[in-house]
């Protein structure tokens, strides 16, 4: 699958899925990201929500790469997104998430699977040109 992606890269994948099935591929899916969404958790779940991680996920991951599929991550997510929200629920959220992928990050480890990760040009991208640590002014 395509996974991760941010709507606003749709034009990105839409293009790569064209070329992925031109090229022989027998099925593309994408698995869309909302950030938006993570935000809306981020402001109104509970504590107990940031140590919690999605059960199906990895496991259809695993299953995908023990297929044999390949992997395609695309990010176009904002830099600043999570500026606002308190650091020990980022810190929680990333630890769930950590352990819910371990088994799925070790076969990546080992290229068990063809995949890669890239990113996609993003608006909020703008102010930030390569190497910069903060936004550029407007």
């Amino acid at each position: 699958p395509i996974c991760g992606v941010s709507p606003e890269a749709a034009p990105l994948v839409r293009a790569l899925t064209s070329a992925a099935y031109r090229a022989g591929a027998p099925l593309v899916e994408t698995v869309w990201g909302d950030e938006a969404l993570q935000l809306i958790r981020f402001r109104d779940a509970g504590e107990e929500s940031f140590s919690q991680f999605s059960g199906w996920m990895p496991k259809a991951l695993v299953e995908h790469i023990e297929a044999g599929h390949a992997l395609l991550s695309i990010y176009a997510n904002d830099p600043d997104l999570l500026a606002a929200v308190p650091p020990e629920r980022v810190a929680s959220l990333q630890q769930a998430s950590s352990r819910g992928l371990q088994h799925f990050s070790e076969l990546i480890g080992r290229n068990a699977t063809n995949w890669l990760v890239m990113s996609a040009a993003a608006e909020r991208w703008g102010p930030w040109p390569t190497g910069c640590l903060a936004p550029m002014p407007r």
